[in-house]
């Protein structure tokens, strides 16, 4: 149904102004992937309002997502595997947050164990995404300003935030391990 969305709104573009078959395949794609990830987004949040966990999921669902954007990570191959995988690091991030007591030294000791892994082993791509080697170093040093934003803003704004940054961060870790990886980098 998205695809058939996506191709309509394409084809009425492509009436305003002509583009190759080329560059409509890249934009049906591109819309694709927008008009997918903000259906998965809504569901998630709306069962994160069902759950009663809203405030921790978005917490959470930042810190992981954030990171991911410039660390990589594994991705799912398919919208279902996907939705499932941002549902369950949303809801069971909110759930964690919510009902695990972490004091605050250990929210900062754990996101300094996601530096150190970020460090490592950021940026890792796919076989579908790689990492271009030229910005290889770029960002790493991206994906550790982010964790170091998430230690500063876990000191300043302790409890729900420490806990949610540190939950998300490390959920984002994990994806950039090697061994979930087909491949790091072109």
């Amino acid at each position: 149904m998205i695809k058939k969305i996506c191709h309509k709104i394409v084809e009425k573009m492509n009436g305003i102004y002509a583009r190759t078959e080329e560059e409509c395949i890249k934009m049906e794609y591109m819309l694709e992937v927008i008009l997918d990830q903000i259906m998965i987004l809504s569901v998630v949040f709306v069962l994160c309002v069902i759950v009663g966990y809203l405030k921790e999921s978005f917490i959470c669902f930042i810190g992981c997502m954030v990171l991911r954007l410039f660390a990589g990570g594994f991705h799912m191959k398919t919208r279902l595997a996907c939705f499932l995988a941002t549902s369950s690091i949303a809801i069971g991030g909110g759930v964690f947050v919510h009902h695990v007591n972490m004091p605050l030294p250990a929210c900062i000791l754990l996101l300094m164990v996601d530096l150190v892994l970020v460090g490592l082993f950021a940026p890792q791509g796919t076989v579908n995404n790689p990492v271009n080697p030229k910005y290889l170093k770029v960002r790493k040093w991206e994906s550790m300003v982010i964790v170091c934003i998430y230690i500063a803003v876990s000191i300043f704004l302790a409890n729900d935030w420490a806990k949610g940054l540190a939950a998300g961060a490390s959920l984002g870790t994990i994806t950039i391990f090697p061994i979930f990886n087909k491949t790091s980098n072109l």
